[in-house]
């Protein structure tokens, strides 16, 4: 773990689960027996179910959305009693899943609470039970739920799977820590070998890691495999000046080239892995085979949290994301060995962003692990609890919020200082244009005081005489009111102002304006 005060990662230790192995159980025909050496449990399904494993809890269902599932958990509070446990997790719960709803079952003791459970799952009503036992330095949750039109026929079945639960040895592991940055911490078995820390290639820090149980390579885990970010098409215009030019010129290609992101449609995980993934894939592995694609909806409230909180710790506000989360298994060979490989995939299109700019997202291989394929199912709980074992330093990672804060702010004020520096720009020309029009129209409505004035002392050749040294020209309207213009107009109007406009022959006026006509 990582200090909660001052950010640096506490010390390394070994972590050994020395608990025997367990009776045999006898499980209905044809069930399968998992077996997860990294949590430590053993627990039988029937066939075409999983078992998924976060954080320490796990679901045993055909799907990861299926609302009819049993659920377990190992939870270590030394000589917590059970009723301590299950008050702690009710409250837990429920800030997570307003809509749960928790009654007990009977007294509550030190060793046994039981409870009645109903809530809404992927937006299924669901109804189930479930039971703390304290065991010393540990306690066990187990339960189950579905729609109360199934349970009846569903309990028999979901009762066996935790009734086949039990505690097994778990292999020993040791916290691997970045020493580049000290920005993250990954649990890894004690006899592999790891690698990794932050790059800033590219300014913003990525990171990478990797871990492999062999020489060879043929068991391994990579995070932060890999993240490609695309602008879509604009489509035409839309948005104002800005969004008329970003569609003319092709704004996705713009923004991609600005951002060294590339031009491309949306896709959500399940297309980008088939669309994107697999043939690039297929490019390294000639007989690399997809043997499916599936999709994980139950992980994607957990992520839009995260991105919420994100933009809030960013002062980033308006912003709204789509997520779609898939994995992908997909079987090739390395040295002449088969292997099975599974991969992770998140897809975040952003919205709320500026109108008229093209529409960004992100694809991001969060994981990929592999092992041979005589030993993948027996493996794969271990190269998945490496996965899941990823922790970020909160200390760096605030600090590097700062930063980035920090150089947005900077941005920002350089963007106001500019936009104040062509704001006065084009006020002082406003006036320059402005300053020269009102001065012409003083010049001629000065001119024409000083020919009115002199009334009948001058004559017309005199009025004459003095428009050809002074460049003018006099001009009618449909009144008989006479103006003066600069000479050499081809055509001139008055408008309801009392305006002046002079323009050639292929000019087009105002239907309002009154044109004036040469005096001879």
């Amino acid at each position: 773990r990582f200090c909660d005060r001052c950010g640096a990662p506490i010390a390394s230790e070994s972590i050994l689960n020395d608990t025997p192995e367990p009776p045999a159980f006898l499980a209905p025909a044809g069930w399968v027996h998992h077996r997860d050496a990294w949590t430590g449990f053993r627990v039988y399904h029937p066939t075409g179910w999983r078992v998924e494993t976060n954080a320490g809890a796990v679901t045993i269902a055909e799907h990861p959305a299926s609302p009819l599932r049993a659920f377990l958990q190992i939870l270590r509070s030394p000589n917590a009693s059970a009723q301590a446990l299950a008050t702690k997790w009710a409250h837990a719960r429920g800030q997570a899943d307003p809509s749960l709803r928790i009654t007990p079952l009977g007294p509550m003791d030190d060793r046994r609470a039981h409870l009645k459970a109903s809530a809404v799952l992927h937006g299924v009503p669901v109804e189930g039970e479930v039971t703390v036992e304290a065991r010393g330095a540990t306690a066990v949750l187990k339960g189950y739920c579905g729609p109360p039109q199934h349970m009846q026929a569903a309990q028999p079945l979901l009762q066996t799977v935790l009734a086949s639960f039990a505690p097994v040895p778990s292999i020993r592991k040791a916290p691997w820590v970045d020493s580049s940055e000290g920005a993250f911490r990954v649990i890894v078995p004690s006899s592999w070998s790891a690698n990794g820390g932050i790059r800033r290639d590219s300014g913003a820090p990525r990171g990478f890691f990797e871990a492999w149980g062999d020489p060879n390579g043929l068991m391994r885990v990579r995070l932060f495999a890999d993240l490609q970010q695309f602008f879509e098409g604009m489509g035409g215009g839309g948005g104002g000046m800005l969004g008329a030019l970003l569609g003319a010129l092709d704004g996705s290609a713009m923004m991609a080239a600005a951002y060294g992101g590339q031009s491309a449609p949306y896709l959500p995980a399940p297309r980008y892995i088939a669309e994107s993934l697999v043939p690039r894939w297929q490019s390294e592995h000639r007989d690399m085979q997809l043997l499916g694609i599936r999709e994980r909806p139950d992980l994607v409230p957990e992520l839009l949290v995260k991105f919420q909180r994100e933009c809030a710790a960013r002062m980033m506000t308006g912003l709204s994301a789509d997520i779609t989360v898939a994995e992908a298994l997909v079987a090739y060979t390395v040295n002449g060995v088969p292997v099975i490989e599974r991969l992770a995939v998140e897809v975040t299109r952003m919205g709320g962003g500026m109108s008229g700019v093209p529409a960004s997202w992100i694809a991001e291989a969060t994981s990929r692990v592999r092992a041979p394929q005589i030993s993948f199912d027996r493996v794969e709980p271990i190269l998945m609890g490496i996965v899941l074992s990823h922790e970020i330093n909160q200390g760096w990672e605030q600090g590097n919020r700062d930063r980035d804060n920090a150089r947005a702010m900077a941005a920002q004020q350089d963007i106001w200082a500019r936009q104040r520096q062509i704001s006065q720009t084009l006020s002082e020309t406003s006036d320059i244009v402005a300053g020269a029009y009102w001065s012409s129209q003083q010049i001629h409505q000065e001119h024409a005081q000083a020919r009115n004035a002199a009334g009948n002392y001058q004559s017309d050749w005199s009025q004459e005489w003095s428009n050809a040294m002074l460049g003018w020209e006099d001009r009618v309207d449909d009144t008989g009111q006479v103006y003066s213009i600069p000479a050499g107009a081809e055509r001139a109007w008055r408008d309801n102002q009392g305006n002046l406009i002079t323009g050639g022959w292929l000019a087009n006026p105002d239907p309002t304006w009154h044109e004036l006509k040469p005096t001879r």
